[in-house]
C-alpha cells in the first residue's frame, strides 16, 4: 500500500532557529548551511541532510542539482522519507513515509571534531532499484562507525523516477536520459568530497559499499566517468554489472520503454507526465516492472558510457581496490521452481543450446526436492556468482589494484517464512552489527561471525586491505590463483574459488 506524499513543511530534516551555543559539537557547518545532529553514545549522528534539491515538479527526471542554501540551523535528527516506491513486504519499511522529495543522506561519525581525518564508507542500499530506504534498521551505521570509520548512507531515486528514458527527456538533456538514480549517487559522493572533513572525515579515504542493487550500483560507479576520483575502494555484496548485458538496455530501446510508460500513464507529453501524481506513475510502472525496463540502469552513453564488460576490457574503470563476493544460496530468495518437471522445462527454455550440460552440472534427479536445490544453485550462479567471478577476473586482467573475494556460507538462525541458510542478504546484519534488530535466536558463533566480518570490512575501509592482526590472512584473488575467503560457522578460512567447475558451464566471459 502506498504511503502518502509528504510535503516540504513536514520534512523530517526541518529548519529551526539558530539558538545553539557557540562551539556546540553537535552543530556542523556544511557548504550550504549548518546542521545539528544528536549524540548517540560515543557517536555524533546526523540524519536527513539534503545533498540535492528536491527532484519534484519540473525537476522530475532531471539531473540532481545542489540544494538551496539555508540560514538557520537544520535540525538533522530524523530520517527523511523514503524515495517514491510501492511498499514491498520486506524490501521496504512499511510505516515510513515515501516522497519524491527524498535526496537526503545520513552521517554517523565517531570524530569529536574536524581534525581526525577518519576514513569514510558510503552505503548504497539495495532493493532491486525499486524499494528500500536509508531508514531501515538493518543497515544502521552505528556499530560500524564505532570501529573508527565514518558511515554515510544516501538515498537515490527509485523505480521509473530513477531510470525513465524518453526521447523528449533526451532532447531536453542534450542527447541522453535515464540513470537519474546513479546521478543521485554521484551527487551524494560529491557532497561527501565537499563536506565530510567538517565531520572529521578524510575525503581522500572514501570507500563505496552496496548490496544487491546497491552492489550493482557501486560496480557501475566504478566505471562511470563522472564518479572517477570520488572514492578509493569498493565493497560490493551480491551485485555486479558485468557479463549481464541482457539487463542493460541501450538508450534507444530504453526510450521506447519510456514512450510505452507514458502511454500507460495516460499522458501525451512530458509536461503532462511531470504533472501526474507519483502513485499513478508507480502504478503504470508496476505493470511492466522488469530489469531492462524503465526501472533499471541503461547504457545511455553518458553516465554509463558503454557496455560495462567492455569498459573493463579497455581499462576505463576506476582502478581501485575491490572487496566483493556472494552468498551460497543467493537464488533461494527468488526461486519459483517447485518440481522436477518445472525445473526441466525452465532449463530447456532458458538454455536451449546447452541444456544437457546444465543438467549435468546442476543435476536434479527425479525428486522435486533435488530439483528445487538444483534450481537454487543455478539461479545463484547465473544471477550473482558469475557476475562477481567475472568482475574479479576483469579487474585482475585490466587493472593494478587488488581484488579480495569472499564467499558467505554462514547460516543465521531461521526466520519464519524464509528459506534457511546463506540466502541473499543473509550477511547484512553481521556486516552492520545489527543482529539485535531482528528477534532471532542468535548464538555466540553468530556474534563471532559479525565481529570477524566487521573487522575485515573496517580494515579495508581504513587501508584498502582487509587484513589485520590475529585474523585469517585474506589473500588477493587472481586468475592464476582464484581464491576466496570463506565465512562459515563462526569462522573464516581461505579456499579455492567456490563452485568453479559448475560455473564454467554458465561462464560467458571470454579471454
Amino acid at each position: 500500500m502506498l504511503k502518502p506524499l509528504t510535503i516540504a513543511m513536514t520534512m523530517v530534516a526541518s529548519l529551526v532557529a539558530c539558538t545553539n551555543p557557540p562551539n556546540d559539537p553537535l552543530v556542523i557547518a556544511t557548504d550550504k548551511g549548518a546542521v545539528k545532529g544528536v549524540q548517540q553514545e560515543s557517536l555524533r549522528v546526523f540524519k536527513g541532510i539534503p545533498f540535492a534539491s528536491p527532484p519534484v515538479g519540473d525537476k522530475r527526471w532531471r539531473a540532481p542539482t545542489p540544494p538551496t542554501a539555508w540560514q538557520d540551523v537544520l535540525q538533522a535528527d530524523s530520517f527523511a522519507p523514503a524515495c517514491a516506491q510501492i511498499i514491498h513486504p520486506f524490501m521496504s519499511l512499511a510505516n515510513h513515509p515515501v516522497s519524491e522529495d527524498c535526496l537526503y543522506l545520513n552521517v554517523w561519525t565517531p570524530a569529536t571534531d574536524d581534525r581526525r581525518q577518519l576514513p569514510v564508507v558510503v552505503w548504497i542500499h539495495g532493493g532491486g532499484f525499486s524499494y528500500g530506504t536509508t531508514a531501515m534498521s538493518l543497515w544502521d551505521g552505528a556499530a560500524l562507525a564505532q570501529r573508527d570509520v565514518i558511515v554515510v548512507s544516501l538515498a537515490y531515486r527509485l523505480s521509473s523516477f530513477g531510470f525513465l528514458a524518453h526521447p523528449e527527456l533526451s532532447r531536453e538533456a542534450g542527447g541522453h536520459s535515464g540513470n537519474y538514480a546513479l546521478m543521485d549517487q554521484i551527487a551524494g559522493l560529491k557532497w561527501v568530497q565537499k563536506n565530510i572533513a567538517a565531520f572529521g572525515g578524510d575525503p581522500n579515504k572514501v570507500t563505496i559499499m552496496g548490496e544487491s542493487a546497491g552492489g550493482v550500483s557501486v560496480s557501475l560507479l566504478a566505471q562511470a566517468p563522472a564518479a572517477k576520483g570520488l572514492f578509493r575502494g569498493v565493497i560490493s555484496q551480491s551485485g555486479a554489472a558485468v557479463v549481464n548485458t541482457g539487463s542493460y538496455l541501450n538508450l534507444a530501446d530504453a526510450e521506447q520503454k519510456g514512450v510505452e510508460l507514458m502511454q500507460r500513464a495516460g499522458a501525451s507529453s512530458l509536461a503532462e507526465l511531470r504533472d501526474i501524481p507519483l502513485e499513478k506513475i508507480l502504478e503504470a510502472t508496476a505493470t511492466h516492472s522488469t530489469p531492462g525496463g524503465s526501472t533499471w540502469p541503461i547504457i545511455d552513453g553518458a553516465v554509463i558510457s558503454g557496455d560495462p564488460t567492455e569498459l573493463y576490457r579497455h581499462g576505463q574503470q576506476s582502478d581501485v581496490a575491490l572487496l566483493i563476493g556472494n552468498n551460497e544460496l543467493e537464488g533461494a530468495l527468488f526461486n519459483r521452481i517447485k518440481s522436477a518437471d518445472e525445473y526441466r522445462a525452465w532449463v530447456n527454455q532458458r538454455f536451449p543450446d546447452k541444456a544437457d550440460a546444465i543438467f549435468a552440472a546442476y543435476p536434479a534427479g527425479d525428486s522435486d526436492a533435488s530439483a528445487v536445490k538444483a534450481a537454487i544453485d543455478l539461479g545463484s550462479d547465473t544471477t550473482f556468482a558469475i557476475q562477481g567471478y567475472s568482475w574479479a577476473r576483469l579487474q585482475d586482467r585490466h587493472g593494478q589494484a587488488p581484488v579480495y573475494y569472499y564467499h558467505w556460507d554462514h547460516h543465521p538462525p531461521a526466520r519464519p517464512g524464509m528459506w534457511p541458510g546463506a540466502i541473499h542478504g543473509a550477511e547484512l546484519p553481521y556486516v552492520f552489527g545489527t543482529m539485535k534488530m531482528r528477534p532471532q535466536a542468535w548464538t555466540d558463533k553468530d556474534y563471532a561471525m559479525s565481529d570477524q566480518i566487521m573487522s575485515y570490512w573496517s580494515n579495508f575501509i581504513k587501508t584498502g586491505n582487509p587484513n589485520g592482526e590475529g585474523m585469517t590472512e585474506w589473500h588477493p584473488f587472481s586468475e592464476a590463483q582464484p581464491v576466496a575467503l570463506y565465512f562459515n560457522d563462526g569462522a573464516s578460512r581461505m579456499g579455492n574459488f567456490p563452485h568453479a567447475a559448475r560455473l564454467a558451464t554458465v561462464d560467458p566471459l571470454t579471454p
